[in-house]
C-alpha cells in the first residue's frame, strides 16, 4: 500500500513562535481518500534548556504532554532522569535509553489515528509510521509515544488493558521499545541505538501505578487514538492527562484494593471486616493494598491494614518495590515539582505557591514513610533477638494508636473543607506550623498473653528505631 503525509494546520499554528517547541498535523492519505491524521510534538532540546524550568517551557502546551516531559526529563537542565538507566532494577527497565537523551531533540506523536477499522487491520497505521520515521529520519534522533485509547475508538466487548495490551504489541512491533519502566515507549532513528536491537519479546513489562489498573471496563484515557494492531483495537499516542481510577476499573477478585483506590466510604469497616487473605494479596502487578496506601498517602487506611497484619511491609511486587519503595518514588515526583506546577490539576495552585498536594506530603506522606521504614528495621532487629511475631505485631498495634492521634491532630489542622479527614490530599490552607519533637514517655503493652507488664521499645523515647517525631515547617 502507498500512504503519504499531508501537512496542515495545527492546533498551535496561532501561537506566538517558540524556538524550542513546534507542532505538526499530518493527513494520512491513500489511493486519493484520507484515513486518519497525526498529531506530534517536535522539540528542540538546547533551546528548552535555556528556558530555566524545562518542565513548564516544553509541556505547558498541553497537560498530558506535560507529564510526559515531567516523567522522563528533570525540571532544571531538562537532562533524562538517571533513574532510568542506573537506578533501581525496577525503575531501568532494559535501560535501552540513556544519557543520549540528555540533550536530543525529539517527536512526541501525541496522536495517531486511522479512523476505519478495515484500514487498521489492513496495516495502515504500521504503514504510517514507517513514513513518520522517514520524515523525521534525519533531524529528530528520537520519536516518544504513549499508547492509549481516545474516547470514542474504544473496541467493544474488550477489556482496557486488553486494548492497551495490543496497542503496546503494535508499537513493538514496528521497533518502539518502553523507556525505563515508564508507561512512555521510544523508537530510535538510529539503526544502530540498543533499543533497536532489543528483542520484543525482551522489552520491559512497565511499571504498576495507581493510575493504572489491572482492568478497566470504562472510557478511554487521554487524548491518543490510533492506528490498529491488527486485531481492530485502536493504537494509541495520546497525551491525555489519565483518568483517576474508578471502582470498576478493578476486578471483582481485588475487592480490598479496588476499595482503596476508589476511597471507598466503607473503606476502614471492609479492612477490619474482610478476610485477612485480601489483605495479603498481589494483584496482576504483584501490587498489595499496603502498595495502594503507602503510594497514595492514605495513612489511616495504611495503619488499618499494618493492624491486620504486618507481612505486606516486606511484600515485593513484580518491579521490586516493597510499599516504602513505592511511597518513597511518590514523593521523590512531588519533591521535584515544588513551588507550583503550570496545570492546576496536577499541583493544586500553579506557578508561585506551595500546592496542596506538597503540603499533604510534608504533613502526612513524608512521615509515614519515616515510619514505615522504622517498622521494617525494628521487626527484622525484633526477630533477630527472638521476639515472638505476635509480641512484635502487638508493639506494632500500640505505636499505631499512639501514631493515629498524632495524624489526627494534624488533619485537623490541616483544614482541608470537604476533605472528610482519611483519603489524601485535600482543599484548604495550612496554617503555620513549627519544627517541634514530641517525646514519649514509655508506655507499656494491655493485658494479653505474653505481654504483661512489657515495655513496648517502640514507644521508648531513646529507644531503637524511635527518632524525635518531626513536624515539617511551613
Amino acid at each position: 500500500m502507498t500512504v503519504t503525509l499531508r501537512k496542515t494546520r495545527s492546533k498551535f499554528d496561532d501561537l506566538e513562535h517558540d524556538p524550542a517547541f513546534d507542532s505538526s498535523r499530518y493527513i494520512i492519505r491513500s489511493n486519493g481518500r484520507t484515513v486518519g491524521h497525526i498529531e506530534a510534538f517536535e522539540i528542540d532540546h538546547k533551546a528548552a534548556n535555556g528556558a530555566g524550568d524545562f518542565h513548564f517551557k516544553v509541556g505547558h502546551y498541553s497537560q498530558g504532554f506535560y507529564g510526559f516531559v515531567k516523567a522522563l526529563f528533570e525540571r532544571y537542565g531538562g537532562k533524562f532522569r538517571p533513574k532510568f538507566y542506573n537506578g533501581r532494577e525496577y525503575q531501568r527497565g532494559t535501560g535501552a535509553f540513556g544519557q543520549e537523551l540528555d540533550e536530543a531533540d525529539f517527536v512526541f506523536l501525541d496522536e495517531l489515528v486511522i479512523e476505519s477499522e478495515v484500514d487498521r487491520r489492513h496495516g495502515f497505521g504500521s504503514a504510517t509510521l514507517r513514513k513518520l520515521h522517514e520524515l523525521y529520519d534525519n533531524d529528530y534522533p528520537f520519536i516518544f509515544t504513549w499508547p492509549a485509547i481516545l474516547n470514542g475508538y474504544e473496541a467493544n466487548g474488550v477489556s482496557r488493558k486488553e486494548q492497551i495490551d495490543r496497542l503496546v504489541a503494535f508499537y513493538r512491533k514496528n521497533g518502539y521499545r518502553r523507556v525505563g519502566n515508564t508507561s512512555y515507549f521510544a523508537f530510535a532513528t538510529d539503526p544502530d541505538h540498543p533499543s533497536r536491537r532489543l528483542p520484543a519479546a525482551a522489552d520491559a513489562n512497565g511499571e504498576p501505578r495507581l493510575t493504572r489498573p489491572v482492568a478497566s471496563v470504562g472510557a478511554g484515557v487521554g487524548a491518543g487514538a490510533g492506528a490498529g494492531a491488527g486485531a481492530g483495537a485502536g493504537a494509541g499516542a495520546g497525551a491525555g492527562a489519565g483518568a483517576a481510577p474508578q471502582a470498576a476499573d478493578m476486578p471483582f477478585s481485588f475487592p480490598l484494593h479496588n476499595s482503596i483506590i476508589a476511597t471507598d466510604p466503607g473503606l476502614f469497616d471492609t479492612i477490619r471486616d474482610i478476610d485477612i487473605a485480601h489483605v495479603h494479596l498481589q494483584d496482576d502487578y504483584g501490587q498489595t493494598p499496603l502498595h495502594y496506601a503507602a503510594e497514595s498517602g492514605k495513612f489511616l487506611a495504611a495503619f488499618a491494614l499494618l493492624e491486620r497484619s504486618t507481612d505486606e511491609l516486606f511484600v515485593r511486587n513484580t518491579y521490586g518495590q516493597t510499599p516504602l519503595d513505592a511511597v518513597q518514588d511518590r514523593i521523590g515526583e512531588l519533591e521535584e515539582t515544588r513551588g507550583g506546577v503550570p496545570f492546576p490539576g496536577l499541583g493544586g495552585l500553579g506557578l508561585g505557591g506551595q500546592s496542596r498536594e506538597e503540603r499533604y506530603m510534608d504533613t502526612f506522606t513524608k512521615p509515614l514513610a519515616r515510619l514505615l521504614r522504622e517498622f521494617m528495621v525494628y521487626i527484622l532487629d525484633a526477630r533477630a533477638k527472638g521476639l515472638s511475631d505476635d509480641l512484635i505485631h502487638a508493639h506494632i498495634r500500640a505505636r499505631i494508636a499512639n501514631e493515629r492521634r498524632e495524624y489526627m491532630q494534624r488533619l485537623r489542622n490541616f483544614d482541608t473543607p470537604g476533605f472528610g479527614g482519611q483519603f489524601g490530599p485535600g482543599a484548604g490552607n495550612v496554617p503555620a506550623m513549627t519544627t517541634t519533637t514530641t517525646q514519649r514517655a514509655p508506655q507499656r503493652l494491655g493485658a494479653g498473653p505474653g505481654t504483661a507488664g512489657m515495655m513496648n521499645p517502640l514507644l521508648a523515647p531513646g529507644s531503637l528505631n524511635a527518632p524525635a517525631y518531626y513536624v515539617p515547617t511551613y
